[in-house]
């Protein structure tokens, strides 16, 4: 495959995974204990109140169990996980 359209390919394969998987889907908790899915990357900020209170770009928000940190860590891996992936696809893409 020429070099120029095996980047395309990797490029259009990075984008589909990441519109499958979302930016940045973490699994939280509500309060009701009912579980919710959200994209960290439209996280605007938390607040710690008992409970922490995830505050969205849109203003929309969502009072969870998780604590602040644990919110974070759940962000920092899935994002990991991702990279992860990115470079795997990289690597073994035939490009020669």
């Amino acid at each position: 495959m020429p070099l120029g359209l095996c980047k395309i390919w990797m490029a259009a394969l990075i984008y589909n995974v990441r519109r499958k998987c979302g930016d940045s889907m973490i699994e939280l908790t509500k309060i009701n204990n009912e579980p919710i899915v959200i994209n960290s990357c439209h996280i605007e900020c938390v607040e710690k109140i008992p409970e922490s209170k995830v505050i969205m770009d849109t203003g929309r928000y969502y009072v969870v169990r998780e604590k602040v940190e644990e919110i974070i860590q759940k962000t920092i891996e899935y994002n990991g996980r991702i990279r992860e992936f990115e470079e795997m696809i990289r690597s073994t893409a035939n490009c020669s």
